[in-house]
């Protein structure tokens, strides 16, 4: 998996900085477009579940925060991560809301009813996160959990990163995560961003 990452390393830093910024925002903006669309003109896609958006939202974050400091440095590859993320959130949020929208019975305003699974549906049952993408999540976050337990900081953020890490080693080796384990993973890469930023890492 490090082979992995040093070889897509050597990729994004082979390439112009503004150039591997534009094609991932772009790509970016180019899936929400499409899921807009879709959301307004199919029924189905308007009904679904956008948290799959969501994880893809965090990939890019990662890979945003991997190219900006490769061609720069982690602490000024932090603040544009974490606005990214932002808006992306944002994104996120409006698409949640046409789902949401599209539940409401009519003649109630304030009432949102979730549609009912199919009979055979296990409720408990949510998507899990694939096992190659929270890899290398985990192991990016493993690392940025180090390199911030390495330099000096305060002793309650000392134990917030230790007990981070103590979480993401729970999660590395599970394979494929349930929904709320990559509940758990995205927390945690969140609150590795707010650090980073407060130690400008």
């Amino acid at each position: 998996m490090n082979a992995i990452i040093e070889n897509i390393n050597n990729i994004v830093g082979s390439l112009p900085f503004f150039l591997s910024v534009a094609l991932l925002v772009g790509s970016f903006a180019l899936i929400f477009a499409a899921a807009l669309a879709a959301s307004f003109a199919l029924p189905a896609v308007r009904a679904a579940d956008k948290r799959p958006f969501f994880y893809y939202m965090n990939l890019y974050a990662v890979l945003i925060f991997t190219v900006i400091a490769a061609h720069t440095s982690l602490s000024a590859a932090a603040v544009p991560t974490a606005l990214f993320w932002a808006v992306g959130y944002v994104m996120y949020g409006a698409l949640c809301f046409i789902t949401k929208k599209q539940e409401k019975p009519a003649g109630l305003s304030c009432v949102v009813t979730p549609a009912a699974p199919p009979a055979s549906a296990n409720p408990s049952v949510r998507p899990s996160v694939p096992a190659a993408k929270a890899n290398v999540r985990l192991e990016h976050a493993i690392g940025i959990t180090d390199k911030l337990l390495m330099r000096e900081i305060g002793r309650s953020d000392r134990q917030e990163l230790e007990k981070i890490k103590s979480s993401l080693l729970l999660l590395q080796g599970k394979g494929n995560l349930t929904a709320q384990e990559g509940d758990v993973l995205n927390d945690s890469f969140n609150a590795l961003l707010k650090l980073m930023a407060r130690y400008g890492e």
